[in-house]
């Protein structure tokens, strides 16, 4: 989480470019070269995040 801790999909593209200049792992580790990319990213982060929730006893 804390990979993406600073990342929501209210992250505009101005805004995202910049962090993408300022946070190489991003782009490196996480493999987010654009916005859309890191929207995807978010979109299935949380699915699996609602997944765990749900799967609980």
């Amino acid at each position: 989480m804390s990979e993406i801790g600073h990342l929501n999909l209210y992250t505009t593209r101005e805004k995202y470019n910049k962090l993408l200049r300022t946070k190489k792992h991003m782009k490196d580790k996480l493999g987010l070269k654009t916005w859309e990319d890191m929207l995807l990213y978010l979109c299935e982060f949380w699915e699996k995040q609602n997944q765990t929730k749900d799967n609980k006893p």
